[in-house]
């Protein structure tokens, strides 16, 4: 069986639907860094600014993960606001558009798998 954990400030199970609803609310927000863990598919950290978005599945914790990439060309790094205060930079080539990075997740809840078409480096 599949369970959905949401890590805020700490781990917490939510079913699929609360999971989609608090997605949703992200779509609102300017910047946010948020991971969402599906058992037993794997982990997906985001962080997203108003432009991109930097997406990154693990298999379990502490797994080096693989990168979603659609560089956009526009600028070589994107900036980043963590929860807590820290600015991560990316280079271009390791991040999505914002929206990219949102259905990513979105698919990562529900189906529960990588979205297929997305590169992963």
């Amino acid at each position: 069986m599949t369970q959905v954990y949401w890590y805020g400030t700490e781990r917490t199970p939510v079913t699929v639907k609360e999971a989609l609803r608090r997605l949703e609310a992200l779509e609102e927000l300017t910047a946010a860094d948020v991971t969402i863990e599906v058992d037993p598919v794997g982990i997906l950290t985001i962080l997203l600014s108003s432009e991109r978005g930097f997406v990154m599945w693990m298999t379990e914790a502490g797994d080096v993960g693989k990168v979603a990439s659609v560089p956009s060309g526009v600028r070589a790094h994107w900036y980043f606001m963590l929860s807590n205060g820290q600015r991560d930079v990316y280079e271009d080539g390791q991040t999505v558009p914002r929206e990219d990075a949102l259905r990513i997740a979105r698919w990562f809840i529900e189906a529960p798998e990588r979205l297929p078409e997305v590169n992963w480096e």
